[in-house]
């Protein structure tokens, strides 16, 4: 099982926190968002980690790494771009990784969710079906919902309706940037032309209509640190330890 932790962007809205250090090593109560991810995987069998930086921000990286604990299963990998009006989107990022790396199943994880599930979860009901999977998320604020996704699952966990962004949405099951992707359902991204290439759920969305994609959803926290409003109260969260 390979991993991608996606930590190409340039945080724009945690200016000025983010101006000299990526999102993804921003630390709430002594640890970073990135090192916070990682531990997830623990209890998996992960052969590879690859972390998908900017160029900017691409010897932060290979500093943090050096007192990483996993430091012996992770590559620093980086998609050129030193200045974020020069970004070309996750989806492209996405494709040129998976044109330039050997292909297997792969957890993609976004590096600046704060999470706690149950990986091995996804894990398992990939095995089962044979297919891949996604981390669903029960979000009340319907206004969240908006700027997120929504998703439907039918009684086998199989997701049979999604929509990025949705301006009226229909569920409030949302799918987070937490995947289980099998090799077959990469080669498809690899090879796809994308209109949309901003946004990681048109990946979801293609899939969702071209190939069989399954859920898990999960009580557990989880929240995308996206503004400093969102750091501060996961920060006070963890301080209090509520999650």
């Amino acid at each position: 099982m390979n991993v991608l932790v996606l930590a190409a962007g340039f945080g724009t809205r945690l200016y000025p926190l983010t101006k000299e250090i990526p999102k993804a090593l921003i630390t709430i109560n002594g640890k970073t968002l990135l090192d916070d991810i990682l531990e997830r995987l623990e209890g998996i069998n992960v052969s590879n980690i690859f972390i998908l930086s900017n160029w900017k921000f691409y010897n932060s990286f290979l500093k943090w790494l050096d007192r990483s604990k996993f430091k012996d299963k992770i590559r620093i990998v980086h998609n050129g771009v030193f200045f974020e009006e020069d970004k070309k989107g996750a989806v492209v990022d996405l494709q040129h990784f998976l044109k330039s790396e050997n292909i297997e199943d792969m957890f993609i994880l976004a590096s600046d969710n704060l999470l706690r599930f149950d990986l091995m979860k996804m894990l398992k009901l990939s095995q089962d079906r044979k297919k891949s999977v996604v981390a669903l998320k029960h979000i009340p604020e319907i206004e969240l919902i908006k700027k997120y996704s929504c998703a439907e699952l039918n009684s086998d966990k199989k997701v049979i309706f999604f929509e990025e962004k949705p301006k009226n949405p229909k569920t409030n099951l949302c799918v987070t940037a937490c995947y289980l992707l099998r090799k077959e359902d990469l080669i498809k991204i690899r090879d796809n032309s994308f209109v949309n290439k901003d946004n990681m759920g048109n990946i979801i969305d293609f899939l969702v209509k071209s190939s069989e994609i399954y859920g898990v959803e999960y009580e557990d926290f989880w929240t995308d640190i996206g503004s400093l409003e969102e750091l501060r109260r996961a920060e006070d969260l963890v301080r209090d330890n509520l999650i």
